[in-house]
């Protein structure tokens, strides 16, 4: 047995082996997805790929490793019929060949494959038992999962073999992760989660639930783990080269300080780059599985249970459960807040903008002027309020007594409150009222309007050919109204006519304390036109039933964009009615009320997130770092580790401190809450950057990460890390390493 893996190591390392495996590899992955795309067209493809994807697996073959292959190919199958699955697909099969050929010529493919094969052989009888089942599916998702992890880390090893101290000891730091216990352990637990979180969805969820719980805790869970590890791994790196001495005799080749401590961190980052790497993966390939799997009311994907086809331009839609998975949780969409009257520029000059658009009288006003007399109208209203509560005081015993100076003194905090006041009227209908929300959509617009513009020639033009061929009567008013919808359904059935992008309301009622059995009618009209228009009487158009505290969201064509006025295209006017049969007030908190749109696919979004991560973890293993160079490894660790939930708090504890006073309602000073405040204020301003950003539950929501946003991360999250790097290094040099180290 050992000469026969002798020979077996001789051979995966030789050269000859490595060039016809690679030339072997590349024609195969070529030629699956060459076969795969030509099954995925063929004629009676869907109707296959449904019957088999409505069948329940059974037997010892389809429950195990085989099934799962099974069920990988018609996911690939459901892609390839799709212009962004084909890219998708393209791609991976790009970096699995990739991946494939690295292997190869790491000298490890047959050891590999071997692996794999006892890995499965181990996980097979376990996932057919129900006893053991979800245990096999664990074991079956972590040997690929392991094996990526080993093939990376190997990669990484050679990338970081130049001659300099730096990359030395960033790879030092690789083969230190491995040998390392704390981090070993992160590191196991952080693969059995990737590999044990699927099971813990249920198939009785809508899919868009189950594709929002992975999202979430597919990228959540494993970024906790690996900041957890940043944490311990970074401190104890440098911290116990000093207690044991090791550091002797590095700083002796000579190492100097900085180069020190930028290789520690490198090495952590690129661990961290390998782990979110195998972690990413993991989570986008089990998404896109579970993106075409059957949604609600489906047999497969975009086959409804009738087996009819509801793809784009088909006589049959979609399931809600479909749609909203692909255009609200699959998608990179921007959030706009309605434009409330305010006394900002930005506000006013909006304000003034639709005054224009609406009033002839102000056609080009003196701008300065006008939105001067705008704000002068609306302080002018608010000093109204607040003096008509100052008179009513007045009239009062217990202020009375205070005299007129105790009185005036009332008159900033009633001022405060009077403003809050406004603004919360601002997001409220109260029962038989309606409320007016503004939406600035012109950019968005801009951008579309091209594309509109273009799809409704090309129907004007089908319609003037059926005119000129006499199918139509130009003067019938009737017949060309209906021939326009019919020259869209048809040029969308063939597929020519551009696909109109769709935007979401998305919005939370509150009203009360949310009662969650509470169900309110609430109507709703976009620039005019009562929306959504549901069938049946004229008063039920625009209804739509809604609970308390859910968020809930509808869609609506970008047509309803174009308004009359071309100074208003772009100009959103929601109007929201609530009836007088709602028993209380409801208000749309801030943040509660948005306008998406669609900026992108989710993939690029995708990677942007998994960008952010990595610069979050970046400035925890800064962190770390810096404070290992002189504190011992429990004290670093602990305040590491008090750095990182201050962080990650820092968003909360903004909002915290709105309602966290100083002062009772008599005006009372609370001393000893100052202080809590202070440092309170100082942490919320110094991890501001950091904890605004949220990556998962973003992508789990579908909004988009912008490039913007991640350039801004970038740079006051990398000018911090290198802050702590600096103070490590200042640290650091002035350390008798052979005296710190020795007593």
């Amino acid at each position: 047995m050992s000469e026969l893996l002798s020979r077996i190591g001789r051979l995966q390392h030789a050269r000859r082996y490595k060039i016809i495996a690679s030339i072997v590899v590349t024609l195969l992955v070529v030629g699956v997805i060459g076969a795969l795309w030509v099954a995925a067209n063929s004629a009676d493809a869907e109707a296959g790929r449904a019957a088999r994807m409505s069948e329940t697996p059974t037997g010892i073959i389809a429950q195990g490793p085989i099934g799962a292959v099974s069920g990988a190919y018609d996911t690939l199958l459901a892609q390839l019929t799709t212009g962004e699955g084909i890219a998708t697909v393209s791609i991976g099969g790009a970096f699995v060949l990739a991946g494939l050929i690295g292997v190869i010529w790491l000298g490890l493919s047959l050891t590999y494959v071997a692996a794999l094969a006892v890995g499965w052989a181990v996980a097979w009888p376990l996932m057919v038992l129900d006893g053991t089942r979800d245990f096999g599916l664990m074991l079956f998702g972590a040997v690929p999962l392991v094996l990526a992890l080993l093939t990376l880390l190997s990669l990484a090893r050679i990338l970081l073999s130049a001659p300099t101290p730096t990359f030395a000891i960033a790879k030092n730091v690789l083969s230190e992760a491995v040998r390392m216990k704390i981090s070993l352990v992160f590191i196991v637990i952080l693969l059995l989660l990737l590999a044990v979180t699927p099971t813990v969805l249920t198939e009785d969820q809508a899919l868009r639930y189950r594709v929002q719980q992975w999202l979430t805790y597919g990228l959540g869970l494993p970024f906790g783990v690996l900041a957890l590890l940043t944490v311990f791994f970074s401190t104890a790196s440098v911290a116990f080269e000093q207690r044991d001495k090791i550091i002797w005799q590095t700083m002796t080749k000579p190492v100097r300080p900085h180069e020190y401590l930028v290789g520690k961190w490198m090495g952590v980052m690129t661990l961290n780059l390998i782990l979110l790497t195998v972690s990413a993966s993991g989570v986008f390939l089990f998404t896109e599985y579970l993106r075409y799997q059957p949604a609600e009311n489906e047999r497969a994907y975009m086959v409804d249970l009738q087996g009819n086809p509801t793809r784009t331009g088909s006589d049959y839609l979609p399931s809600d459960d479909r749609r909203i998975l692909e255009n609200q949780v699959l998608a990179a969409r921007v959030g706009v807040e309605p434009i409330l009257y305010e006394l900002s520029d930005e506000s006013l000059d909006f304000y003034l903008d639709v005054a224009i658009a609406t009033d002839d009288d102000l056609d080009n006003p003196d701008r300065p002027r006008v939105r001067q007399e705008m704000r002068a109208g609306h302080l002018e209203n608010i000093n109204a309020i607040v003096e008509r509560r100052l008179e009513s005081l007045r009239q009062q015993a217990d202020y009375f007594e205070a005299g007129e100076a105790g009185i005036e003194a009332q008159r900033d905090k009633i001022e405060s409150k009077v403003r809050e006041d406004v603004a919360i009227a601002a997001r409220s209908v109260s029962p038989g009222t309606f409320r007016v929300f503004f939406f600035d959509l012109r950019d968005q617009w801009a951008r579309f309007e091209r594309l509109y513009e273009r799809g409704i020639t090309m129907i004007e033009d089908e319609v003037q050919r059926r005119v000129k061929a006499g199918e139509l009567d130009e003067d019938n008013s009737a017949q060309m109204q209906n021939a326009f919808l019919d020259a869209q359904l048809t040029l969308q059935r063939e597929g020519r006519l551009p696909e109109m992008p769709q935007l979401t309301l998305r919005y939370t009622v509150d009203a009360g304390t949310n009662d969650p059995t509470a169900i309110y009618d609430l109507f709703f009209a976009i620039n005019g036109e009562p929306y959504p228009p549901n069938p049946g009487p004229i008063e039920a158009q625009g209804l739509r039933r809604v609970g308390l505290g859910v968020a809930t969201s509808f869609d609506f064509p970008i047509r309803l964009l174009d308004r009359p006025k071309d100074e208003l295209d772009g100009v959103l006017e929601l109007q929201i009615a609530s009836p007088t049969i709602n028993p209380r007030t409801i208000t749309f908190a801030e943040g509660n009320i948005e306008v998406f749109y669609d900026a992108g696919g989710y993939q690029l979004n995708f990677l942007r997130t998994i960008a952010i991560m990595w610069i979050k973890l970046g400035f925890i293993a800064a962190v770390g770092i810096a404070l290992a160079s002189f504190l011992s490894f429990p004290v670093a660790a602990l305040v590491t580790l008090a750095v990182l939930f201050a962080a990650e708090g820092a968003d909360y504890l903004t909002e915290s401190l709105q309602s966290y006073i100083s002062k009772d309602a008599k005006g009372n000073i609370y001393w000893w809450r100052i202080p809590i405040r202070l440092i309170s204020f100082v942490v919320a301003w110094m991890f501001e950057t950091y904890g605004s950003l949220k990556p998962a539950e973003g992508i789990a929501d579908g909004k988009l990460m912008q490039w913007s946003t991640l350039a801004r991360a970038a740079l006051w999250i990398g000018l911090w890390s290198v802050g702590m790097l600096a103070v490590g290094w200042a640290a650091f040099r002035r350390k008798e390493l052979a005296i710190y180290s020795g007593h």
